[in-house]
């Protein structure tokens, strides 16, 4: 066993890494740490939220009253309210009663958002569940799921979160390929940008 520079915790030798300072190496919860640290310090920020891409959503169905429609701007506008127990009833009837509808992936784009948000602020342990939850986003193909591109990006961030360098450059590469082939989905252009500040802070770790 070996010694966490940081905490001080006895780790198996192979699950330290160098930590991003140079000054020793750490344990995967300290390396998860200086990375959320690293991010809020504005050092690597991510301008493009979900929030964005879902105001570019709704606009487009802003006097639509089918009960697909209805329930993703109820669930928005609880959420914006800070009524997040309402907010996610909204989006998980959405999911429920219209399983057909194009726009369950946004239902599944705002569950996931939540997930982000309260790991960022609160609770890191709650990475995993955004992760599924971006990942169901995914299931949903562009040119028709403008959030397309906007999860992958998402899973490249939480991949970098997580310590994984490489599927963090897989995740942003793959949000490039996306813009690229789809510019009419939500926030492209931010989105392209975003990732490539991603990638080059990735290449910083993994090397070109």
């Amino acid at each position: 066993m070996s010694l966490c520079s940081r905490c001080g915790s006895e780790v198996a030798p192979n699950a330290l890494s160098m930590s991003l300072d140079g000054s020793g190496m750490i344990c995967s919860a300290c390396s998860l740490g200086q990375r959320s640290a690293q991010d809020k310090a504005g050092l690597r920020k991510t301008y493009v939220t979900g929030a964005i891409v879902l105001v570019h959503i709704l606009a487009d169905s802003a006097n639509d009253g089918d009960l697909d429609a209805v329930l993703l701007r109820q669930g928005r506008e609880l959420e914006l309210s800070r009524d997040l127990a309402g907010a996610r009833k909204a989006y998980y009837e959405l999911i429920v009663k219209a399983p057909q509808s194009s726009r369950v992936p946004y239902a599944y784009l705002a569950f996931a958002d939540l997930f982000f948000e309260e790991a960022e602020h609160d609770d890191p342990s709650k990475l995993p569940l955004a992760q599924q939850a971006y990942q169901k986003v995914l299931a949903y193909r562009p040119p028709a799921n403008l959030a397309y591109a906007f999860a992958w990006h998402r899973l490249g961030v939480i991949a970098s979160r997580m310590g994984d360098d490489a599927r963090a450059r897989d995740a942003q590469r793959k949000t490039l390929a996306a813009v690229k082939q789809y510019p009419g989905l939500a926030a492209a252009s931010p989105l392209a940008e975003a990732a490539r500040r991603e990638l080059a802070a990735v290449a910083g770790h993994l090397g070109p």
